[in-house]
């Protein structure tokens, strides 16, 4: 409490006496009316306070003052970060393992399919690609398919044109 705009006075309190020096401190530099919420330093920590007017019949200012240390709201959260830390960890790990998989499942469709398109281009017509996939790697397989069967057939009727035109 403060009578009118005298220093402020502790009647009651159950925090460290250097701490209660410092919260009348910092009560007392503030200007004009308390504010609801602020923060002091002392004894090597940082409080958080909450303060509410009390009315009062008397030409006193009374109020209630909570206060909680920084550090003892942060340590109790101490186990939380650690199960954050585990979970955050955890979930790269699988999102890792699933990138893998996931590359996986398609490099290695499109690696056979430039396999095949290798074996087609040095003239192997009769070559074919089976890809279980019905996605768009799998179109693409039954479209090189085609294309090779197409090529077969074309290269057959060109043999059969050049060997009835040299007899």
């Amino acid at each position: 409490f403060r009578s009118q705009a005298g220093p402020w006075s502790i009647l009651s309190a159950t925090e460290l006496e250097q701490v209660e020096q410092a919260l009348v401190d910092s009560l007392g530099r503030a200007p004009g009316p308390i504010t609801p919420s602020s923060s002091f330093a002392a004894a090597g920590d940082t409080y958080e306070t909450i303060t509410v007017r009390l009315p009062s019949a008397q030409q006193r200012q009374i109020a209630a003052v909570l206060m909680r240390s920084l550090g003892d709201a942060m340590e109790a959260l101490a186990p939380l970060q650690v199960s954050l830390m585990f979970i955050a960890a955890a979930s790269t790990a699988l999102a890792m393992v699933l990138a893998i998989v996931v590359a996986g499942r398609l490099t290695k469709p499109v690696s056979k399919l430039a396999q095949f398109a290798h074996r087609v281009a040095n003239g192997d017509y009769d070559a074919h690609i089976t890809v279980h996939q019905s996605d768009e790697i799998g179109d693409l397989a039954d479209s090189f398919n085609a294309m090779t069967d197409g090529l077969r057939e074309r290269d057959r009727k060109s043999t059969r044109l050049n060997s009835s035109h040299s007899s």
